[in-house]
């Protein structure tokens, strides 16, 4: 997964979740992408300095959104 300057693609054929600007530093952003069956995934994107990292949206304990 990743984001771009533009919004516009990314390499290596990774979903988009949105650009750059989306996600804080030292935040967690809400982010969605439809999957290749066309299901839609809610993630949750932490930006830290030039990283970023995608979480499910979803308790493993309990199955809720951790939004």
């Amino acid at each position: 997964m990743a984001a771009a300057e533009t919004g516009a693609g990314a390499s290596g054929g990774d979903p988009v979740l949105g650009r750059w600007s989306d996600f804080p530093d030292g935040a967690a952003a809400p982010a969605s992408y439809r999957r290749a069956d066309g299901r839609e995934v809610a993630v949750l994107v932490v930006r830290r300095g030039a990283g970023l990292r995608a979480y499910l949206d979803l308790c493993p304990h309990q199955y809720l959104p951790l939004t």
